[in-house]
């Protein structure tokens, strides 16, 4: 193996790992919330809306995270193929992404018109 090859391994090593462990952290952030929701009381109050918005902050961060890091990767070496490969994931990744937050902020507009008539 060459010098060149031997350093392209070892960075995409590093690169799968970063990406593992971010995954860890949203995979955690999910069970948590998934959990929480099971387990909060209905109408959900100001400290149990504070707790799941930290949740959605540490799994949306984690995302930000692997895909500046993949993104960092890219800049570094670019293959036209696996650009446009990535390309089409994060197109699929971006059309379920906004399917939540849509979902989230029909949840958020729920939770402040409850807190609003609370008030």
């Amino acid at each position: 193996m060459s010098p060149e090859e031997r350093r392209a391994v070892a960075v995409l090593a590093r690169l799968r790992e970063e990406i593992a462990n971010e995954r860890s952290v949203q995979a955690r952030c999910h069970t948590e919330a998934l959990g929480f929701l099971g387990s909060a009381p209905e109408p959900l109050g100001r400290s149990e809306l504070v707790h799941l918005a930290a949740l959605i902050h540490a799994y949306y961060t984690a995302f930000e995270a692997l895909v500046e890091r993949v993104v960092r990767q890219l800049d570094l070496e670019v293959d036209p193929d696996r650009v446009h490969e990535e390309g089409e994931r994060l197109i699929q990744i971006e059309q379920r992404l906004t399917v939540a937050l849509d979902r989230f902020v029909a949840f958020l507009s729920g939770a402040i018109d409850e807190l609003a008539a609370d008030g």
